[in-house]
């Protein structure tokens, strides 16, 4: 057994009687023993650099040795009775200490003996000159005192004693302590009777309700007999102190085992700490104490170093701030679910990362939920965009009808030549054209990809194509719309189908405005598309319309399903379909009052395209702390 520069062989009862007082008493060979130094250097006069060869040598003692052979045997029999050891201090006085066992756990949670030391005083007799001088003392003592006989007399109480349990009279201890009639089955101040040994137990008394930790010597008197000398100290305090701090550890304990998260701690080096439930559920016999949270999490924490993402334990430790990400996962067999892995560092006073505390999220229903938003949005924007193709196909479709039904005539009449067939097939043919570039341009608009790309795109050319779509069915309506962009404007960053998308939402959004109103004949209905430049390196898309305007609903109309028509006239997803895809270019969109019109005007500021945009790291942001 060694103990970092120092070096002993002791016997077997020596050595196991220095781990039971070892600060943290385990199965390896490094001890420290501060505690116990703490309690017989001051006692022997000790150097500390020789504590623990003095220790050696004083319990390699006969007597001290039968002491040690006798707390074993007594242990092995489940009895952990208190038992005294003897220990030479400077000056050759000898100094007795009480060891008092209790089985316990070590740092590695295996089972223990644990033993406390105290200083052992010798019968007390007559420490001052005179008997009323003691009992003058312990009459004003800051704590109960109380001179017990054999037959539970009690022949001495002090001024606390009577403050808190009253008058004597001729009540036995357990009379005036505990309200018994009797003695108590269990007494352990009693004990002392057997072995002579301090004893020390706390006890609550509900009468006075106050908790207690007392004391218990031997004290013979003048006649030679016997008797136990309890000083009863006052802990209420403490016991509500730990009585609280046990229902908040219950509380918080509650709380970490019924999350519906996984909820993991680990240490610097990412081995588990401790877990709860949920994580245990989640990876069954995987999830135990002291596995790598890598291992684990199928090194999900690392990343792809394809996508050159960072390592998130790696970013706790070094930048000490809070880190997440999200993955799949296969956690069972055929069963692959999407989390969010968050990691939060326990910092020490000198800011080191002691541990981190990692947070699992099932997402994978959420994450089917918004697949669902996406398929529901873009029926929406198929409703928006119906009521337009139909009036874009409509003309097309009259002159197919009119093309065809003419060359019928002429071969009926039998006055049709080759040349007038094939001009009339060419008429039919540039007709069905444009009708498959509709039907083409619809589908590229609902068909979009998840991840649609970004790239360079002209404002204008999306405001274009919008109008292609809605621009007949605008007409219809009796709207007016005015365009008004400079040309050479330089392209933004987003995804073209998108932005077109975007332009068409928010002239349906001005048209559907605009028919609440009666037709003007002076003013007319009208929406006006312009561009700006912005100082912020944007272009900022504005469509305004001389409608009701937002009526104080700023806030509110980019909420998914908010609509202020009726139930027959759309889903209200259009906005917030607007507002979705203007948030992914890195962009904003504000809904105000048109100052010219009195109308609404929706916002849009796009961010520039320059060559990096889109590139750098793939890995999800990092939260600060």
């Amino acid at each position: 057994m060694t103990n970092q520069t120092q070096s002993y062989v002791a016997s077997p009862l020596t050595e196991e009687f220095l781990r039971q007082i070892a600060d943290f008493p385990n199965t390896g060979e490094q001890l420290s023993f501060s505690y116990a130094a703490s309690v017989i250097l001051p006692e022997t006069g000790w150097e500390p650099h020789e504590f623990l060869s003095r220790m050696v040598k004083e319990l390699s003692l006969i007597h001290n040795q039968r002491s040690l052979a006798l707390a074993k045997s007594a242990q092995s029999s489940g009895s952990f009775a208190a038992f005294t050891i003897s220990l030479t201090a400077k000056f050759a006085v000898r100094e007795q200490f009480l060891a008092t066992p209790r089985p316990g756990k070590g740092s590695a949670g295996e089972p223990v003996i644990l033993t406390a030391l105290a200083p052992q005083p010798t019968a007390v007799s007559s420490p001052f000159t005179a008997k009323e001088d003691l009992f003058s003392f312990l009459d004003v003592f800051p704590a109960y005192v109380l001179l017990i006989d054999r037959d539970h007399t009690i022949r001495f109480h002090n001024k606390a004693a009577r403050q808190l349990f009253g008058s004597l009279g001729n009540k036995k201890c357990y009379q005036l302590l505990h309200d018994r009639n009797e003695p108590c089955v269990s007494c352990p101040p009693f004990g002392m009777f057997t072995d002579k040994a301090i004893k020390i137990h706390e006890w609550a008394s509900p009468r006075v309700n106050t908790a207690f930790r007392t004391h218990s010597y031997p004290f013979e008197g003048d006649d030679g007999t016997m008797r136990v000398l309890q000083v009863g100290i006052n802990i209420t305090a403490g016991v509500r102190a730990r009585h609280a701090l046990d229902l908040s550890e219950q509380r918080y304990r509650s709380i970490a085992e019924n999350l519906t998260i996984g909820l993991a701690l680990v240490d610097a080096d990412g081995a588990l700490v401790t877990l709860n439930p949920k994580m245990e559920e989640w990876f069954g016999e995987k999830a135990v104490k002291g596995v790598s949270i890598e291992d684990l999490l199928q090194n999900k924490c690392c990343g792809s170093r394809k996508k050159n993402e960072i390592c998130i334990l790696q970013t706790v430790l070094q930048e000490k701030r809070t880190a997440e990400r999200d993955f799949r996962l296969m956690i069972q067999p055929e069963m692959e679910r999407s989390f969010r892995l968050v990691a939060c560092p326990i910092l020490t006073r000198v800011r080191q990362v002691r541990a981190i505390v990692i947070m699992l999220e099932d997402i994978t229903d959420r994450q089917n939920l918004a697949s669902r938003l996406q398929q529901v949005q873009r029926l929406e924007a198929l409703g928006s965009l119906a009521g337009g193709i139909a009036h874009e196909i409509n003309q097309p479709l009259s002159a197919l009808h009119l093309y065809a039904s003419g060359m019928q005539m002429l071969i009926e009449q039998g006055a049709v030549t080759s040349e007038q067939i094939l001009e009339r097939l060419a008429l039919i043919l540039s007709q069905a054209d444009k009708i498959r570039q509709i039907i083409s341009h619809m589908r590229a608009l609902v068909m979009q990809e998840e991840n649609p790309p970004m790239s360079g795109v002209q404002i204008s050319d999306a405001v274009k194509d919008a109008l292609s779509l809605v621009g007949t069915q605008l007409f219809d309506h009796g709207i007016k719309v005015l365009v008004d962009i400079p040309a050479n404007l330089p392209p933004v960053n987003a995804n073209a189908v998108q932005l077109e998308q975007v332009v068409i939402n928010l002239l349906v959004n001005a048209m559907h405005a605009l028919d609440s109103l009666p037709q003007d004949p002076t003013e007319g209905k009208r929406i006006r598309v312009f561009v700006t430049k912005s100082k912020a390196g944007s272009l900022v898309l504005r469509v305004a319309d001389n409608g009701p305007g937002v009526a104080g609903l700023h806030s509110k109309v980019f909420d998914p399903f908010f609509t202020t028509k009726d139930s027959h006239s759309g889903m209200g997803l259009g906005l917030s379909i607007v507002h979705a895809f203007v948030s992914s270019w890195g962009g904003s969109v504000e809904a105000g009052d048109n100052p010219e019109d009195q109308g609404a005007v929706f916002s849009i500021s796009i961010p520039l395209h320059t060559l990096t945009s889109g590139q750098g790291c793939t890995a999800r942001s990092i939260l600060p702390v």
